[in-house]
C-alpha cells in the first residue's frame, strides 16, 4: 500500500451506483447525467449531518437537463481517454465555481464517471473525495463502485495506481470485518497486477487474499464453537478448542484466557487461571508459559513462548545482576519459538532489537496494565514478540491515546504535542530504523528524540553531536510527495545515513554524511523531553529498530513490506 493515497477522515454514509460503461457523445452525456439523477438521497446522520444532503431526484433531473444542453457538444468531442480526462477536469472547475449545490453535485459526479471512462484512477478518486467532502453520500460504497468500474476496463499506464487503490480498499474492508469486499478487492488487485506483469506484488495480493479467506474460516469456526459452548458451558474439550483459537490464533487473550481456565488441558488451564488472578506474579507466569513451550508443538509452542517472553520482559525491568543475565538468556532461548507464533507465521528478523506494532493490541497496556480500549491512554507499548525492549510512560508526561486510522483501519498511538514515551533502549552505533507514522504537520516536529539519530516528522534526521560542545547536523530526505495527515513509512540507516521515504508510487531516497557520532543513548518517542520544543502531533503505527546498518536495497524492501501490511 502506498500511503500517499490515504487521507484521514470519517467515512460518509449513503448510496450512489455507478454503471460499468457508457457511450460517448450527446447520448454519453445523457448517461452520465442520468446516473447522477438516479443516486439515492439518504437522510444524514452522524458525520454526514454537517454535510449537504444529496439533492432530491426531481431537482437533480432539472439540473441534469440544463447541464446536458450546455455541455453536449464538448463531450461529443471528448472521444479519447486523454480528452475525457481533460473534460472531466473542466467539469470539476465549473463545479468549483458554481454556488448551486445541485449543479455542483451533478457536475462532480459526471466528472467522476468521465474519469472512470478515461481510466484515470487519481482523477476518479479525487471526484469521489470531492463528493464525500460536501455531500452526505456513502463514501465506502462510492469508493467501491468507482474502483470496480475502473478495474472492469483498466488502462495500461494506470495499473500500478489502480492496484494500490484496490489493495487499500481491501485492507480497509478487512479491518472493518467486511470480508466479502476484502476478498473481492484483493482478487481484483491480484488480477490487475497480473495484467501489469508485477509478479512480486501479485503474489503479495494473493497472499493477502488467502489470509482473508483463512480469517473468515477461523471466525466461522470460532462462532460455531461459541454457539456449542453456550449450549454446553461445562464442556472442557470445547473450552480447550475455543480458548486456543481465541488466544493463539486471534490474539484475543483476555477473552480466551477466561475460557482456557476451564479447559481439559491441566497445564494450560492452570496457567490461564494464574493469568486471570488479580494477584498474578509475572515471573511465575513467564516460567509457566516457558515450560509449556518446551513440551508443546507448533502454534501452541510458539504462542506459549511469545507469552513467556512478554512476562519475562516485565520482570526484566526491575531485575539486576545475575538475575537480569538469567532472564536475558531466557529471552534469547525463547526467541526462535516465539517467532513461530507471530502473525502470519513469519519468522522474526534476527537483526531486530525492537519491533513495536500497534496492530498487536495485546502488546499495549493502559495505566492499570490492561489492554486499552479505543480512546484510552497507553502507558506501555511492548515489543510484539515479547522482547525486553518497550516504550513506557514518562514521569510528568501525558500518555498517547490508542486510536485507529479512519480510512485504513490501522491501529496506532496518537500524540497531540505533550505526550511522551521512553523507548528505554539506546541507539546502536550502527543500526537502522523504520517507522510508519502520520503527522499533522511536516515541519518542526520530533518523532524520535535523543542522542544519535533523531527522526522528525518531515522525513529529516538530526544527528546529535555533543562532542566538544558541538551542536546538531540536519540531513533531510526528499519530501516532494510528503503531505501532512498522510500516513508514510520512513526508513533510515546509519552511521553513513541512507534514507527511504515510501509515500508515493516511487520511493525517494538520499544519502548524507555525518561529521561526528555520539555514543548510544536513550530515545524518546513523541519529541523532545521539553513540551514546547518541537512537540510531535500525529499517529505512530509501527517502529522497527535493527542492530546493524542496512543496505539501501534492504532498507527499501523492508519499508515496502511495512507499507504493505
Amino acid at each position: 500500500m502506498r500511503y500517499s493515497e490515504l487521507a484521514l477522515g470519517a467515512l460518509a454514509l449513503a448510496v450512489i451506483t455507478l454503471p460499468a460503461s457508457y457511450a460517448a457523445g450527446a447520448d454519453g452525456l445523457a448517461d452520465l447525467l442520468q446516473g447522477a439523477q438516479e443516486g439515492e438521497s439518504p437522510s444524514p446522520n452522524g458525520e454526514n449531518s454537517r454535510k449537504l444532503t444529496v439533492p432530491p431526484a426531481e431537482v437533480r433531473r432539472a439540473s441534469s437537463e440544463k447541464i446536458r444542453g450546455l455541455f453536449a457538444e464538448d463531450l461529443a468531442k471528448a472521444s479519447s481517454p486523454p480528452a475525457k480526462a481533460s473534460f472531466a477536469k473542466q467539469l470539476l472547475q465549473h463545479a468549483a465555481e458554481t454556488n448551486d449545490p445541485t449543479d455542483r453535485y451533478i457536475l462532480i459526479d459526471a466528472a467522476r464517471r468521465l474519469a472512470v471512462d478515461a481510466g484515470d484512477v487519481d482523477l476518479a478518486m479525487d471526484c469521489v473525495g470531492s463528493l464525500a467532502r460536501s455531500y452526505a453520500v456513502d463514501r465506502q460504497d462510492l469508493d467501491h463502485a468507482t474502483l470496480k468500474a475502473l478495474a472492469a476496463k483498466p488502462v495500461p499506464g494506470q495499473l500500478d495506481k489502480l492496484a494500490d487503490r484496490l489493495m487499500q480498499a481491501a485492507t480497509v474492508a478487512a479491518s472493518n470485518s467486511d470480508y466479502d469486499s476484502a476478498e473481492e478487492f484483493f482478487q481484483l488487485a491480484a488480477n490487475t497486477l497480473r495484467r501489469g506483469n508485477d509478479r512480486d506484488r501479485q503474489k503479495q495480493a494473493t497472499e493477502r487474499l488467502a489470509a482473508v479467506r483463512a480469517k473468515r474460516k477461523l471466525l466461522t469456526r470460532v462462532a460455531g464453537l461459541e454457539e456449542k459452548l453456550a449450549a454446553d458451558p461445562g464442556n472442557a474439550e470445547l473450552c480447550d478448542e475455543l480458548g486456543r483459537a481465541l488466544c493463539f490464533e486471534l490474539d484475543e487473550w483476555e477473552k480466551g484466557l477466561a475460557i482456557l481456565a476451564k479447559c481439559s488441558d491441566a497445564q494450560l488451564s492452570r496457567l490461564a487461571q494464574m493469568e486471570c488472578s488479580p494477584n498474578a506474579v509475572p515471573l511465575a507466569l513467564a516460567e509457566g508459559w516457558a515450560s509449556l513451550s518446551s513440551t508443546a508443538r507448533g502454534q501452541t509452542a510458539g504462542a506459549a513462548a511469545a507469552r513467556a517472553r512478554m512476562h519475562y520482559a516485565t520482570v526484566l525491568r526491575d531485575a539486576k545482576g545475575l538475575d537480569r543475565l538469567a532472564i536475558e538468556k531466557k529471552l534469547k532461548e525463547l526467541a526462535s519459538k516465539a517467532s513461530e507464533g507471530r502473525r502470519g507465521g513469519k519468522s522474526r528478523d534476527p537483526r531486530l532489537i525492537l519491533d513495536l506494532d500497534a496492530s498487536i493490541i495485546s502488546s499495549l497496556s493502559d495505566a492499570s496494565k490492561k489492554k486499552p480500549a479505543a480512546g484510552a491512554a497507553v502507558a506501555e507499548w511492548r515489543d510484539r514478540d515479547g522482547l525486553g525492549s518497550s516504550a513506557d510512560a514518562m514521569p510528568n508526561s501525558p500518555m498517547p491515546i490508542f486510536v485507529r486510522h479512519a480510512e485504513s483501519g490501522d491501529a496506532g498511538l496518537m500524540f497531540k504535542g505533550a505526550e511522551r514515551l521512553s523507548l528505554g533502549g539506546t541507539a546502536p552505533p550502527k543500526g537502522a530504523m523504520i517507522i510508519k507514522l502520520m503527522a499533522t504537520s511536516v515541519a518542526n516536529q520530533r518523532v524520535i528524540y535523543g542522542p544519535g539519530p533523531a527522526l522528525r516528522s518531515d522525513g529529516s534526521v538530526w544527528f546529535q553531536a555533543n562532542v566538544d560542545g558541538g551542536g546538531e547536523k540536519l540531513e533531510r530526505t526528499p519530501t516532494d510527495t510528503y503531505k501532512p495527515n498522510v500516513p508514510i513509512v520512513i526508513g533510515l540507516t546509519w552511521p553513513t545515513p541512507f534514507f527511504i521515504t515510501t509515500s508515493s508510487a516511487q520511493s525517494s531516497a538520499a544519502t548524507a554524511s555525518v561529521d561526528r557520532w555520539t555514543p548510544p543513548a536513550p530515545w524518546t518517542l513523541g519529541g523532545s523531553p521539553g513540551v514546547v520544543f518541537e512537540p510531535f502531533s500525529g499517529i505512530v503505527f509501527r517502529i522497527q529498530v535493527f542492530d546493524t546498518a542496512l543496505t539501501p536495497q534492504e532498507l527499501s524492501a523492508l519499508c515496502r513490506a511495512v507499507a504493505a501490511e
